[in-house]
């Protein structure tokens, strides 16, 4: 086996996993529950030395694990091994308040050792219950998935993203009568984490259910989710239960609007204050993902999820005088829409204001973000907009690379062996967005400090001086800096030649894709940089050589490197874009010859010779 998996330290001999479904009781009525058992049999296979195994499965407030036990070969019980523990989960700095991850570790030996592990897990509510995943971050050599469907239940078992894998689907009928349906998948290889892959959904196969309904002990039939329409008459539901008292939010809504004389001006100014003053708080599973805290108590804490938020400023609007409503979608990382309606979808809640004619999709948890706007990770999305007890499907706009167009145009001359000018430069889109918010979380007494970091690339060999910024507090429109600029360590001084290297950036040069890597590349958003150099020729001398020009356009990204002589002025442009914001793994190879010839012309230098 170590020859078939040689970087993997352990591998999985045969992973079992079978879901059963039951009708239970409690205040509120019958409801259905899902009980998952698993056990995974792992063999260490790294050649030498030890490895410490560990796996977390994720649960939240409406289900549990338990049942956790370690097993040597042929089944013998290892009771004083292994250790277990819960914890809750945050990811990119954002505290996941209702999710939590249930961790399993233990030692192996050595080359061959063998252990096994298995846990239960329950679901409480099966409206939860929605994908199963094949794949662990080690390979696996069988993994069988089963299950057990009462005749009172009614789903649909979907296999996505499942080409290119032996996986065979089978049926069979239990004595009692219900429909046991196992995938069975063979060889599959380790799910390696790499940077910036796309969401899960998107490459690795996995089984989505979709819950259509049941029929309880007494014979009747209640829908899960068989249409949208069920879909959103459970999320109605959660709306219509939140008790909203906007009195409290009153005086601060009129308050911020009183001097305002435009609708526009008064939208402004109500989304930017939950963007300004509510902080950001996930609530990523069970129920609290999907019912919004009511707007009185998100405005007292000053804190909420992405439901709690959109539903202040949907509040605030609607006593502003305009038609806001709570909309749901799924950010990028998800590959859903709504064609099999489930939970899965949904991973976010914004407001969306109608006027006018136009639907203006407003999420407060994107600090800075102006109004009109939307961010990378909510475009082309589809989105369910609440319309009393009807909803509206809607898409949210695409933008295209420009929208993040950055712009820089710097004015050289040569003073003292030093590159020294006046340059602008401009930012717009997300790049707008991530410098507005990353300088109102500095102290005061370092932001011009900041400010510099930023321009000079935090470069001992670049000085910036007589800095002026466009108002921050205007989230309109770009953000701009003029300033003035000396570069040092530039130019190589001969005498009767001149060797200069004026792109100080060098954007991508070394960003090349390892041979390794199994998954597309996905940016935070498309990338469109502009830049204009030009550097006035010192007199008694002349330009003997420019380097060559690079030209690589497809329809993921372009890179354009050009050098020319206007008069008594070299002028260097140079255009980057990545127009989709992903590189699919296909033009990996073709995209580090391109950073080849990118690189190539970055150590090629300008030559002026003395005349």
């Amino acid at each position: 086996m170590l020859k078939k998996y040689p970087t993997d330290d352990v591998a999985s001999l045969k992973k079992t996993t079978s879901f059963t479904f039951a009708l239970e009781k409690n205040k509120s009525g019958e409801y259905v529950s899902v009980r998952q058992k698993e056990k995974d049999e792992i063999l260490q296979i790294k050649s030498a030395g030890y490895v410490n195994y560990s796996n977390s499965v994720g649960f939240d407030s409406t289900s549990s694990v338990s049942g956790v036990k370690f097993f040597a070969r042929k089944d013998r019980e290892l009771k004083t091994f292994g250790a277990t523990k819960s914890a809750s989960y945050e990811e990119n700095g954002i505290f996941h308040s209702d999710a939590k991850i249930f961790q399993v570790a233990f030692p192996m030996d050595g080359p061959g050792c063998y252990t096994a592990f298995e846990f239960e897990k329950k679901y409480n509510e099966i409206k939860y219950f929605t994908s199963y995943y094949f794949h662990e971050y080690y390979p696996a050599e069988q993994v069988t998935v089963s299950y057990e469907i009462p005749k009172w239940l009614d789903i649909d078992l979907i296999l996505k993203n499942g080409e290119g894998y032996d996986i065979k689907r089978t049926e069979t009928k239990s004595k009692e009568g219900n429909t046991i349906v196992t995938f069975n998948a063979s060889k599959l290889k380790a799910n390696k984490q790499e940077s910036n892959a796309p969401g899960a959904s998107y490459f690795l196969p996995h089984i989505f259910v979709h819950l259509k309904s049941y029929t309880d002990k007494a014979g009747k039939k209640h829908d899960l989710f068989p249409t949208t329409a069920n879909l959103y008459a459970w999320y109605r539901s959660l709306t219509k239960a939140i008790d909203n008292d906007p009195s409290k939010i009153r005086a601060t809504t009129e308050g911020l609007i009183k001097d305002k004389k435009t609708n526009e001006e008064k939208i402004e100014s109500i989304f930017y204050w939950v963007q300004d003053n509510i902080r950001y708080i996930a609530f990523e599973n069970g129920i609290a993902g999907f019912k919004p805290d009511a707007c009185q108590r998100v405005y007292s804490k000053k804190f909420g999820d992405c439901k709690g938020m959109a539903n202040l400023l949907k509040e605030m609007l609607v006593i502003a005088g305009f038609d806001a409503r709570l909309t749901w979608l799924g950010t990028r990382s998800i590959a859903y829409d709504y064609t099999i309606p489930s939970v899965a979808i949904d991973n976010h809640m914004i407001c969306t204001l109608m006027m006018d004619g136009k639907k203006y999709f407003l999420d407060p948890t994107e600090k800075f973000i102006s109004f009109g706007d939307v961010a990378h990770r909510i475009q082309n999305r589809p989105v369910m907009i609440e319309d009393g007890d009807n909803f509206q499907l809607a898409t949210t706009p695409e933008f295209p690379k420009e929208r993040n167009k950055r712009e820089t145009t710097i004015k050289f001359e040569i003073k003292n062996d030093k590159l020294v000018g006046k340059a602008r430069e401009s930012y717009d889109g997300e790049g707008k967005t991530y410098i507005l918010h990353a300088y109102s979380m500095i102290r005061s007494d370092v932001k011009e400090d900041a400010i510099k970091k930023l321009i000079n690339r935090d470069n001992k060999n670049i000085s910036v001086s007589n800095i002026k910024t466009t108002d921050f507090e205007d989230r309109r429109g770009t953000i701009s800096f003029d300033y003035d600029i000396a570069i040092e360590n530039q130019l190589t001084d001969l005498e009767k030649e001149k060797y200069i290297t004026i792109d100080f950036d060098q954007e991508f040069k070394n960003f090349t894709f390892d041979s390794t890597r199994t998954k597309d590349y996905e940016y935070d958003h498309n990338y469109y940089s502009v830049k204009k150099i030009e550097l006035t020729i010192p007199a008694g001398f002349k330009v003997t050589h420019l380097p060559e020009a690079v030209e690589k356009v497809t329809p993921n990204y372009s890179f354009k490197l050009q050098y020319k002589v206007e008069g008594n002025k070299v002028v260097y442009s140079k255009i980057l874009s990545i127009d989709k914001a992903i590189i699919p793994k296909a033009d990996f190879t073709e995209w580090n010859e391109a950073i080849k010839k990118v690189r190539k012309a970055y150590g090629d230098q300008l030559i002026l010779t003395k005349i």
